[in-house]
């Protein structure tokens, strides 16, 4: 593709993947959003540039639109539209304790879509709403009353002012250091896992936690730890060691058919393709032993009390540890970690959980923005009740034991 558009507008959308229009030049953008800004600015630049459909799909929307506003000039105009997590229908299937958005990645607020523009350089000159009649109107006011939000979708009219502040190549903070989150034999995810590996000498686990790689050896298993950078006290007491990213490497290769188990606990909301992975762990496992093979996942519950509460109250703000970790790249419930395990050709055998209660959790707010204190107490009687009336709203974490077909 040749030449230089005419056009002063140019569009970033979705096709068979992020796709980038300017007149009749159009382009498949590359799949490093750091180089969206390299590919297409020879077209440019561009007076006014629509954003749509493609942000809340990124790991990284941040590095994304900090590209794509260095393509406009200043004073040059940037349209950005994004669903709105906090829609009422959003809101209620949530409290219904299920996640519908599965192909979102990253889900914004009016608000924290404000923030991230700024951010990469523009200033917010209007935010334009696109408002929905929710599917149940009667019990979406019963329950949010005053909080409910009919604005299904909403679009930033954004103007370039100054250079984006987000730093390259990452936003986020040092990945945590885990071990300092739990101690052996205190009930958490963690001696879960344990529980349900019992019986299994040769254990893989993916991605791991240092004092968790200790843990297991000191019980008697032969460990082999998977991961992109292995952690030096990892490699200590891990048997083997393979070192692949799960998303882009053939990790299984080098394990094929020799393991008991796999242990991937706490990963899967982290990897772009979840399925995928599941089948890679699958692959490891020894179907010829005498030990039934399992694959043992932990995820965090999206369902839970706290962050149903929030997103009620209209916030969704992602952290640096917890159910909001930014890193996660998909949420799951109990149905969503089922429907992932039956695509890839698994029965789940075996559920543990680790509970935490309402408001006990990183992920707690306080149901009036700026209020002192914690969360979910302040929140309204209809809200309470339909998050208390679920058994299961206080799951933290999911921990099952997973069979291969």
């Amino acid at each position: 593709m040749t030449g230089q558009p005419s056009a002063a507008a140019a569009v970033v959308g979705t096709g068979a993947g992020p796709t980038f229009v300017a007149g009749r030049a159009r382009l498949a953008l590359p799949s490093a959003v750091t180089d969206w800004g390299a590919a297409i600015s020879r077209f440019g630049p561009f007076d006014e540039l629509d954003v749509d459909g493609v942000l809340e799909h990124l790991a990284r929307p941040d590095l994304a639109l900090h590209a794509l506003v260095e393509t406009v000039p200043l004073g040059g105009r940037v349209r950005l539209t994004l669903p709105n997590v906090a829609f009422a229908d959003r809101v209620l299937t949530l409290l219904d304790g299920r996640w519908a958005d599965t192909a979102v990645r990253r889900s914004f607020t009016r608000e924290t879509a404000s923030e991230l523009a700024v951010v990469c350089g523009l200033s917010v000159v209007e935010v334009e709403e696109h408002p929905a009649v929710p599917a149940d109107g009667d019990r979406a006011a019963t329950v949010l009353g005053d909080r409910l939000d009919d604005v299904a979708s909403f679009t930033l009219h954004g103007e370039r002012t100054r250079r984006g502040t987000i730093p390259v190549p990452t936003l986020f903070a040092p990945a945590v250091d885990y071990t300092t989150l739990f101690q052996r034999g205190d009930g958490t995810c963690h001696s879960r896992e344990i529980e349900l590996l019992r019986g299994c000498r040769r254990v893989v686990e993916v991605a791991p936690a240092a004092d968790m790689t200790h843990w297991l050896t000191d019980l008697g298993h032969r460990v082999t730890v998977v991961d992109r950078a292995v952690p030096s006290a990892s490699r200590r007491w891990a048997d083997r060691v393979v070192v692949g990213d799960l998303d882009l490497d053939d990790w299984p290769a080098q394990i094929e058919a020799s393991t008991d188990a796999v242990l991937l606990g706490n990963v899967i909301e982290h990897v772009v393709d979840p399925v995928a992975v599941l089948r890679d762990a699958v692959r490891c496992l020894d179907r010829s032993s005498t030990i039934e093979p399992r694959v043992v996942v932990s995820v965090p519950n999206v369902a839970h009390a706290d962050v149903r509460i929030a997103l009620a109250s209209g916030r969704w703000t992602y952290r640096d540890t917890g159910i909001l970790d930014r890193t996660h790249l998909h949420f799951f419930t109990a149905d969503r970690l089922t429907d992932v395990a039956d695509a890839a050709d698994l029965d789940v055998v075996a559920q543990r959980s680790t509970r935490l209660p309402r408001g006990a959790s990183v992920n707690a707010v306080s149901w009036n923005a700026g209020a002192a204190g914690g969360a979910g107490s302040t929140a309204p009687a209809p809200v309470l009740d339909l998050v208390d009336g679920d058994p299961d709203a206080d799951i933290h974490v999911f921990t099952w034991a997973l069979r291969p077909r």
